[in-house]
């Protein structure tokens, strides 16, 4: 499942949720005002790409298939422990 970034609109933290893209984050999230009220943002990835005016186009996109790269690690990693018997 696709992570996607939301910010509190209460608090201002900043919350990864995975969910299908038919659906809305089902997860309810405490914080100091009570139950945070969800507003989907831009991911952290790509609002880091515009604050880094000093990488080269390549770096960037390097940059960017490297994390990818983790993020399917990690989720084959949790794939094998729903398996696993």
């Amino acid at each position: 499942m696709p992570k996607y970034d939301y910010e509190c609109k209460k608090c201002g933290k900043f919350f990864t949720i995975r969910h299908s893209a038919s659906e809305t984050p089902k997860e309810e999230i405490d914080c100091a005002f009570g139950k945070c009220t969800l507003e989907m943002v831009p991911s952290l990835n790509f609002r880091n790409s515009f604050t880094k005016k000093e990488q080269k186009v390549g770096e960037v996109v390097k940059e960017h298939i490297r994390k990818a790269q983790e993020e399917v690690i990690e989720q084959k990693k949790e794939m094998r422990k729903d398996y696993q018997l």
